[in-house]
């Protein structure tokens, strides 16, 4: 793999949905009432999706990115990463544990 995308987005729930993994988070649909998701999906050049993820509503976005990095070196066996991001994708703290500072 050369490079890959990732990106996020939020899915709420109406009604009793959403009981396990639903929290109240920031709303990219603008519906703080409501329990929601966060999904994330990583795709190659072409648009094929290579894997996805699933987190509590509540997660932000930084939190993501770390699991997902992780996921793709183990997987399939990358030792080198170079992340362009933008500021809700990528923090300081980030940068530091993952050592790309």
């Amino acid at each position: 793999m050369d490079i890959v995308f990732f990106d996020t987005t939020s899915i709420y729930f109406q009604g009793e949905g959403g009981a396990t993994i639903g929290q109240r988070g920031h709303s990219k649909d603008h519906r703080p009432d409501l329990n929601q998701l966060v999904v994330g999906m990583v795709v190659d050049q072409k648009g094929n999706p290579i894997c996805s993820g699933l987190w509590p509503g509540n997660t932000a976005d930084v939190s993501s990115l770390v699991p997902v990095v992780e996921r793709l070196k183990s997987r399939f066996g990358i030792g080198s990463v170079g992340l362009v991001a933008d500021r809700g994708m990528i923090s300081s703290m980030t940068l530091l544990e993952q050592n790309l500072t």
